[in-house]
Formats: C-alpha cells, sequence, structure tokens
C-alpha cells in the first residue's frame, strides 16, 4: 500500500475503542487517529467535518475547444443555467456536483453529529466516523463501549450508522448492523419481529421537518434491538447443520465457471481460485473456523472473503471499498442475499 493512501486513512477515518477491538489493519506508528476509548465529538467535527456544502449558480459557456468571451474584469462572460446548482467544498472548492435547485445537501455536522450527540453517554458512544470520496460521502457510527457476546461464542458490537453524501450518491441513511469481534467483519441486521432499523430521507427542503429525522432519538433502543435481531439471526443460522460437500455446492453456485475455459482462460483461473481460497477459507480460516460445519460458518466465509480477501480497483483502498459498502447498503444486500441462498440449498 503506498504512503499516499496510509495518508488517506490516516486523515479521513476515525477509529474508536481500541482496546476492545485492537487497532485497524492500517495502523501505523505515530498515527492519532486511533482512541483507547470513544472518538471524540469534537475530533470528529474538527478533524473530518470542518467544512460545509456551498452553493453556486451554474453557468453555461461556449463549446469545449472555444474560445470563451472574457468580461471587463477579466471574467468569463457565460448564461446562467437556469433550475441548477452547483455544490462544493468549501475548504478544497471540489465540486460534488450538479443538481436541481430541489435538492437541499445534508450538513454532516447537522445530520451526522448533532442528530446523535444528544443521546451519546456511557451506554452509547462514537466508535468509528469517516469521510469517502474526497468528501462527498460520510459516516458515524454509534455503539455500545463493550462487546457482547451471542450463541456460539459470537462475539460482536452491534452499532446505529448514520451516513450521507453530498454528491448526491445516497440519502442521508440511519440504520443497524453488527461487527463481528473476531474477524472485525461487518454483518447485517435483517429487519424482523424482533427489531432492526433503516430511515432515510431524501436531500429535499422537506427533509428539515421530516418525521423520520427524529426517529433516531431513541438510539439506544435501536441498537439493542439490533442486538437481539443478530442474536436471532446467530442463533438460527447456528443450528443448521452445513457440510463441507453442501459449501462446495454454495460455492460452485455463487462462483460459476466459464462455459468454455479455452475461450476465457483469465476468468476461469479467477474463478478457480476463488472457489479453492472460499473452500480454504470455510475450513481452516480463525475467522470462520470455530463455526464450520453451520450455516453461520457459511455466511462468515462469504462475508470474510468479501470484505477481507476479494479484489480490490487499483484506485481505491480496501478500508475504503468496505466503508463504502456499509454506507450505502450494497454490503447489507450481498449479506441477505448469500443467507437466503445458504438457507435454500438446505430446505
Amino acid at each position: 500500500m503506498s504512503r499516499e493512501t496510509f495518508e488517506w486513512l490516516s486523515n479521513n477515518v476515525l477509529v474508536g475503542f481500541t482496546e476492545k477491538r485492537g487497532n485497524a489493519w492500517h495502523h501505523r506508528k505515530g498515527d492519532d487517529n486511533h482512541y483507547v476509548g470513544a472518538v471524540p465529538v469534537d475530533d470528529v467535527r474538527k478533524r473530518l467535518f470542518d467544512f460545509t456544502a456551498e452553493e453556486h449558480h451554474v453557468h453555461v459557456g461556449r463549446k469545449v475547444g472555444e474560445q470563451q468571451p472574457v468580461g471587463p474584469f477579466g471574467n468569463l462572460v457565460g448564461n446562467e443555467a437556469p433550475g441548477l446548482k452547483a455544490i462544493t467544498h468549501s475548504r478544497t472548492g471540489h465540486v460534488f456536483g450538479v443538481f436541481t435547485d430541489s435538492y437541499h445537501p445534508h450538513d454532516y455536522d447537522e445530520w451526522l453529529v448533532a442528530k446523535v450527540e444528544g443521546f451519546l453517554d456511557d451506554d452509547l458512544q462514537i466508535g468509528t466516523a469517516g469521510l469517502l470520496r474526497n468528501g462527498g460521502q460520510a459516516w458515524v457510527q454509534v455503539e455500545v463501549p463493550e462487546t457482547m457476546e451471542f450463541a456460539g461464542g459470537v462475539r460482536a458490537r452491534p452499532f446505529l450508522l448514520a451516513a450521507t453524501s453530498l454528491d448526491g450518491s445516497l440519502a442521508t441513511t440511519y440504520g443497524a448492523s453488527a461487527t463481528v469481534a473476531v474477524c472485525d467483519n461487518t454483518m447485517a441486521v435483517a429487519l424482523g419481529e424482533h427489531g432492526g432499523y433503516r430511515a432515510k430521507i431524501r436531500h429535499s427542503i422537506n427533509s428539515l421537518t421530516s418525521a423520520k429525522a427524529a426517529d433516531v432519538r431513541d438510539a439506544l433502543g435501536v441498537v439493542f434491538a439490533a442486538a437481539d435481531e443478530f442474536g436471532h439471526q446467530v442463533e438460527m443460522l447456528l443450528r443448521v447443520e452445513y457440510t463441507d460437500q453442501k459449501f462446495w455446492e454454495l460455492v460452485q453456485d455463487e462462483v460459476p465457471l466459464p462455459a468454455d475455459p479455452k475461450k476465457a482462460p483469465g476468468a476461469f483461473n479467477l474463478a478457480t481460485k476463488k472457489r479453492e481460497h472460499l473452500m480454504d477459507m470455510y475450513r481452516f480460516d480463525a475467522r470462520v473456523a470455530p463455526w464450520t460445519g453451520t450455516a453461520f460458518g457459511a455466511w462468515s466465509a462469504f462475508n470474510t472473503f468479501e470484505q477481507h480477501e476479494s479484489r480490490i480497483r487499483k484506485t481505491t483502498n480496501r478500508v475504503e471499498r468496505n466503508a463504502s459498502a456499509l454506507v450505502t447498503g450494497k454490503q447489507d444486500k450481498a449479506d441477505f442475499r448469500i443467507i437466503e441462498k445458504i438457507v435454500e440449498l438446505v430446505a
């Protein structure tokens, strides 16, 4: 990993409760973005959310390649585009995007800090916070200080995630999930009879008075409801026997080989290696092996592979990729889909 990537992680991700979860894998000696206890609210504001979203009129000039006329004071002359505005970073000037006038950016301090600050106490504190996409996305994760233990020796930290964007990539979202301690994986908490929580608020002028925004005030109840739901998921999946042969059937189904390997040797080799890697993880990996032989072990193998072993693009890093999957809901969708498939194969 390059120095620039480490610098990005150090400056844009704050990690708390290291005494409980340990340092993140990207921690470097001398980094000051890791905390033994909770991440201080003031540090989230000063280190991450020390800027605002600025709105600018959009002007349309000449076509690309044509000389742009210059006004009497040296300014470029152009026509204003009615009904459009650009959202920019107040400190860097980075353009997050161009939107219609109905788009209302949700300020990070207001929607991710102020809305959770009121219920932070000894029972609920900030565990992680960070920025993505040049500040275009942000999240704050609120959790209980102590790691909880569930059936089968599964130790996890249920949390409430508050996330939003300035680049139009996602609505302001509040949702509950859990981080499994042995592998530092995020695992989805399904909505169900025992609890679960998801709320989305669109970036519109009406969002300022949205009733949904107040739902998160019972954050402690949300987190403990998520803990109950996660516990029920774990118990249910631990009761389902999953042999090596059954897991191999799952792997074959999830990682198909090309119809004609000779015409796609690269894809064939990648799929074969992924199949072998998943089988090895299911049987021997310390992050999965405690639950091998159960449906929970099968889920853990796929979840761990996706977050820690899968290939990533050169333009990103694993922490940023995983955080993006979490705040956009991509990780939850992947988890729910694989759980359904796991259960389907033994039905």
